[in-house]
């Protein structure tokens, strides 16, 4: 059986049984849209811990009979000791029942409660950021145009909602700027677009210019197919990193 401390979705799962109690903290993803650029996340506190069920604060703001039976995501913070780093996991659920008055601990009080599922099966890391920035590594074979079939940038980082591009020597670009893109991934595949020049860092020592982008207006089908390029990625982020830490061990 893996260590409770062990950096892997089964470890996690183990520990989480060990801690998990009253007092213990949560937070709840209602929906996530990436391509909107909404999240709805809100933090509960654990009242109670059954076999099948989990008995959580009301949260604020109150979620409403509205979410009752829909599937949420239940994240929580656990401590690598491994690595002595704090890590998120969490798990897909439902809001299973929305409690007006749950009894309160050692007296006659009652409060408003929510119940939840617990995990099946394991454990999966999660994000609360609307946007995970993925580092690109060359053998991914992505790159960025600016203009569209223009020369060819460095591409450091990429999320759904933007990216950060490495340029050759200093340019003359302002913060709000508009500018076209294209980002060419391998099989031909691209996603064409518009973005907004969020930041600009001039390196001297390496004689580049770090530009901050945020994708603005794109069509319906290109957020989406880059939607699903990005969770390619992030899938390929985890598998080595767990590779890595496999070697390590």
């Amino acid at each position: 059986m893996a260590s409770p401390n062990q950096p892997t979705a089964n470890g996690a799962l183990i520990q989480f049984w060990e801690i998990v109690g009253p007092e213990f903290r949560m937070d709840l993803i209602f929906s996530l849209d990436p391509l909107k650029e909404t999240i709805d996340v809100r933090s509960v506190v654990v009242y109670a811990v059954k076999s099948d069920r989990i008995i959580v604060s009301q949260t604020h703001p109150p979620v409403d009979e509205s979410f009752l039976q829909k599937e949420i995501e239940a994240t929580f913070l656990l401590r690598d000791e491994s690595a002595g780093t704090v890590r998120r996991w969490g798990y897909a659920t439902t809001l299973q029942e929305m409690i007006p008055r749950y009894p309160h601990p050692g007296g006659n009080l009652s409060r408003p409660a929510l119940r939840i599922g617990v995990p099946e099966g394991t454990l999966r890391e999660a994000e609360l950021r609307l946007h995970h920035r993925i580092s690109i590594l060359p053998e991914y074979g992505i790159t960025i145009q600016i203009p569209p079939g223009k020369i060819a940038h460095s591409l450091l980082k990429l999320s759904y909602g933007g990216a950060l591009v490495s340029f050759e020597g200093q340019i003359d670009w302002a913060i709000g700027q508009i500018v076209p893109f294209q980002i060419s991934f391998p099989h031909q595949n691209s996603v064409v677009g518009e973005a907004e020049v969020r930041n600009l860092t001039w390196k001297e020592d390496r004689g580049r210019t770090l530009v901050g982008l945020r994708f603005v207006n794109l069509e319906p089908h290109e957020a989406r197919f880059l939607e699903r390029m990005v969770s390619r990625l992030m899938r390929w982020e985890r598998e080595g990193r767990q590779s890595q830490k496999t070697r390590e061990a």
